[in-house]
């Protein structure tokens, strides 16, 4: 995943969504941020004042809260964000859209992974909830058991335990609900960042 994750950055920073690497932003203000608290405690300023102590540990707790928003996003990197943001709408917003997808070939399979993404895949999943009237071409299995909810939830399911067991729950990055893109990135909340 830190593979992955470097990649990721290298290739965001490169294609001009950010100025400079995510992670490495992030870092430094999160460090700032321990070093000012540690300061406080080494130089002893909380027995010479109260007051200018109590001030440089909460900047150094903020530092260090914050530290995940501070990444800041080129104009090409809002405009990616605002997009993202306005298909995690529509997906969201699944359900208005079924009759004309009914009629449409492998979107269910199609944005799925978006759904996950975004944390909506029981909206996405139930849009689909019987539109399937023949197994889709990559579907192998007992047809009459298919169902786009149980689907879905099962492949959410297993981003959820990839993601725990490959350390992505450590903040590195991840499919479901608060995954891939959020943070001083792609997208609001959630782990990670994009």
């Amino acid at each position: 995943m830190n593979n992955i994750k470097k990649t990721l950055y290298t290739k965001l920073v490169k294609d001009g969504y950010f100025p400079q690497n995510p992670e490495r932003v992030r870092k430094i203000y999160f460090w700032i941020g321990i070093a000012i608290f540690v300061l406080v405690f080494i130089t002893g300023l909380f027995a010479i004042s109260r007051s200018l102590s109590f001030a440089l540990s909460l900047s150094g707790i903020s530092f260090v809260v914050f530290a995940k928003f501070m990444p800041r996003r080129t104009l090409k990197g809002v405009d990616a964000y605002r997009k993202i943001l306005g298909f995690k709408e529509f997906i969201s917003r699944a359900e208005k859209y079924r009759a004309r997808w009914a009629e449409k070939e492998n979107i269910f399979e199609e944005y799925l992974p978006y759904a996950i993404i975004f944390g909506v895949t029981k909206k996405w999943a139930k849009a689909f909830e019987g539109i399937y009237k023949k197994p889709p071409s990559w579907y192998d299995g007992d047809w009459t058991t298919f169902n786009a909810i149980a689907f879905a939830g099962n492949l959410s399911s297993f981003d959820s335990s990839f993601a725990a067991s490959s350390g992505a729950a450590s903040g590195a990055s991840g499919f479901s609900g608060g995954g891939g893109f959020s943070g001083g990135g792609f997208g609001g909340g959630g782990r990670g960042s994009w």
